[in-house]
C-alpha cells in the first residue's frame, strides 16, 4: 500500500489531489496556458480539483506531462510547491 512507501502529506497528494490521465488530441491542440504533451497517448498529471476548468483559466503548474518515468517525483514536488 502507498502508506508503506509515502509519508503522509505524499500519500495525501496522490491520493486526492493528482490524477493521471492519457493525453488526447484536445490536449495537444487546446487553446490556453499550460503543459503541452509532446504526442497523443503520453501520460500526464492533473490536478483533481481542477481537471474541468478551461485550459485558459487554469492555474500554474495544474497539468504536467513528465518526460520521462524519472522526472514523476520532481513533477509532483513542483506541483506542490506552486499549485497547491
Amino acid at each position: 500500500s502507498d502508506c508503506t512507501f509515502l509519508d503522509p502529506l505524499h500519500n495525501f497528494i496522490r491520493c486526492d489531489c493528482i490524477e493521471v490521465f492519457v493525453a488526447t488530441e484536445d490536449d495537444m491542440t487546446a487553446p490556453g496556458r499550460g503543459a503541452r504533451p509532446t504526442k497523443i497517448g503520453q501520460v500526464g498529471l492533473r490536478c483533481f480539483h481542477c481537471k474541468e476548468i478551461p485550459r485558459q483559466d487554469l492555474a500554474r503548474q495544474a497539468v504536467c506531462f513528465p518526460s520521462k518515468r524519472d522526472t514523476i517525483f520532481e513533477s509532483v514536488r513542483n506541483f506542490q510547491r506552486t499549485h497547491l
